[in-house]
């Protein structure tokens, strides 16, 4: 990330602050962005937050969020004690063919909580912490729709995604349009095997959190080998 994106991004935070009456912790999460953080540091200094969302549907435009699970990643380990999961009970059941991936029932949905509550206590879960995800977009792009429509915000947060940057620690000229790789490459499973992480309960969105946090601590291995130690040099 460049000092212009940094600055703009605080910038951002602190108008959106000022521009209207938010509940306190939208407040405290806007004021935690506005603040100034040196990405150049060592990434052993920096809290990164993984998540992994499951959904009702694959387009992120469209499908309703049915859980939210996510685990941070601190002084270059997963501390599992430090994570977040909820259930957020959708306005209508997934397909039966969603609920074979995921696993989550409709009784088990109809008892979570609703998509409001899980994002406000999301948002103070996260801070201004680095978000990381496994082909963030569509993560991203579900939960800022959800965060626009409840709160009238966006995630302010800088996005390292672990799929783009295999990809470039794999061949640099990836971030320009080069290399050329058979398709699933770059796919979770694939990565989490050529890395040699554990792949335990996948497509729950706890168990892929976990999942993307070993393997993003296997791709911070790699990119100190390339001597890119700090955040600024991987987003």
């Amino acid at each position: 990330m460049s000092w212009l994106s940094e600055f703009r991004r605080r910038l951002r935070a602190r108008r959106l602050l000022k521009q209207a009456d938010h509940p306190a912790f939208v407040e405290e999460y806007l004021a935690a962005c506005g603040r100034s953080s040196d990405t150049r540091r060592d990434l052993a200094a920096f809290r990164f937050v993984v998540l992994d969302t499951e959904t009702t549907g694959l387009d992120p435009h469209q499908a309703e969020l049915l859980a939210l699970g996510a685990v941070a990643v601190v002084g270059g380990s997963v501390r599992v004690a430090n994570s977040f999961e909820a259930l957020v009970r959708p306005d209508q059941d997934a397909s039966h063919a969603n609920v074979e991936v995921h696993g989550i029932l409709p009784a088990e949905s109809r008892a979570g909580r609703s998509r409001a509550a899980v994002l406000a206590a999301f948002l103070s879960y996260i801070r201004a912490d680095i978000i990381v995800a496994h082909n963030a977009g569509f993560d991203v792009t579900l939960l800022n729709r959800d965060l626009k429509a409840d709160f009238g915000i966006e995630l302010l947060n800088p996005v390292l995604d672990t799929a783009v940057l295999a990809r470039r620690l794999e061949d640099p000229t990836a971030a320009s349009g080069g290399g050329s790789f058979a398709p699933g490459t770059f796919s979770l499973d694939r990565l989490a095997q050529k890395h040699g992480v554990p792949v335990k309960e996948r497509h729950s969105a706890h168990g892929d959190a976990f999942v993307t946090a070993q393997l993003l601590l296997a791709l911070f291995a790699h990119a100190r080998r390339r001597g890119l130690v700090s955040p600024a040099d991987l987003l």
